[in-house]
């Protein structure tokens, strides 16, 4: 469970389950036939140039990372899409309902697809009140998550391991608000409800990944956000640490390790520094740089999401660069990861 940085295909699903509802229910997108991510995104569906790290952890463990989901396309997400079509030909709403006859708009279309990853991109595990969260993202948040992983897999228990890597988007959702410590509130208390869960559930095996430091991405290094970045980073990383300490003393039979991803990503730029590699700038810009509803409803009229590389980046210089985009790290970095949260899990003496 978490986000982009495990989301192994439920973003681009979703997208895909959208553009299906467009073309059924409101008749147009036609021409596209499938939305995909082009290269170098990952086999068309990452945030990154390769695997991320959980695909390394289940290639290790010999498991399959298929992506899972449920996406309900809700009426107000609908009415949202006859809004910005009535915009585009400057038709009112109500013409385009009568002359498409869409009483589609007032009922909820659900898409299911089982999966053993249900980390999606955007997830929080807050609430998000923008508008993307409340027509779209919030389905995803943490919680919603668990019970659509436990509706599909009702008979999870002692013999099964659970990856919890979520917080990025909280805290760069707290960023910008005025209740910063609220909203990195809220989500300890989301990760501590999950956890709980799945204590009732039996679970014996937990890892949780904590936030690395959101002041050291392209989108906020060397800005005025760095610092509170950084600061609001530490603090939720300090919560989570307290929380999961709490968590084993309660539930001492349970097996619950932290990976330090902060830690982590901090190595990865040491040695990237005395190798004389990029730490600080994108390679590519792509959606994630302005996520909203316009620029998704962009990608749907394309179908094709491209990544420009921003110069002197190329497909020949992007292995010299730690982050990908100026939100996402790069494929050596997740392989770093990967590798690092595999032995966590498999030789924990090593990080004791």
């Amino acid at each position: 469970m978490g986000d982009s940085l495990s989301d192994t295909g439920a973003f681009i699903g979703n997208l895909n389950n959208v553009l299906s509802v467009m073309q059924q229910d409101f008749h147009v997108l036609k021409w596209v036939k499938k939305i995909y991510f082009s290269p170098p995104f990952y086999k068309g569906v990452s945030f990154s140039d390769g695997p991320v790290a959980v695909e390394y952890v289940a290639a290790g463990l010999g498991l399959p990372i298929t992506a899972g989901w449920s996406f309900n396309i809700t009426p107000e997400f609908k009415q949202w899409i006859v809004q910005q079509k009535s915009k585009e030909l400057s038709i009112p709403v109500a013409q385009i309902l009568q002359k498409e006859r869409l009483r589609s708009t007032v009922t909820y279309t659900l898409h299911d697809k089982v999966g053993i990853n249900y980390a999606v991109s955007n997830a929080r595990a807050s609430v998000g009140n923008d508008l993307p969260y409340t027509l779209l993202f919030n389905q995803f948040q943490l919680k919603n998550q668990f019970n659509t992983l436990v509706r599909h897999h009702p008979d999870i228990g002692e013999d099964d391991l659970f990856i919890i890597m979520i917080g990025g988007n909280d805290v760069m959702a707290a960023i910008f608000s005025k209740d910063a410590i609220g909203i990195i509130n809220e989500s300890i208390t989301e990760i501590s409800n999950v956890l709980e869960l799945l204590a009732k559930r039996n679970i014996k095996h937990i890892v949780v990944g904590n936030v690395p430091d959101i002041g050291l991405i392209p989108a906020f290094i060397n800005t005025n956000k760095q610092l509170v970045a950084t600061q609001l980073t530490q603090d939720f990383n300090q919560k989570l640490n307290d929380k999961i300490e709490s968590f084993r003393k309660m539930y001492p039979e349970i097996d619950i390790r932290l990976f330090d991803i902060n830690n982590t990503l901090k190595n990865v730029i040491i040695d990237y520094k005395k190798n004389k590699k990029n730490t600080s700038k994108a390679c590519v810009s792509d959606i994630a740089d302005s996520q909203n509803l316009i620029s998704l409803l962009e990608l749907l009229l394309t179908g094709e999401l491209r990544a420009i590389y921003n110069f002197p980046c190329s497909k020949y210089e992007i292995c010299n660069y730690l982050f990908f985009d100026y939100f996402h790290p790069s494929a050596l970095v997740h392989k770093t990861a990967g590798d690092t949260l595999y032995n966590l899990i498999v030789n924990p003496e090593k990080f004791r």
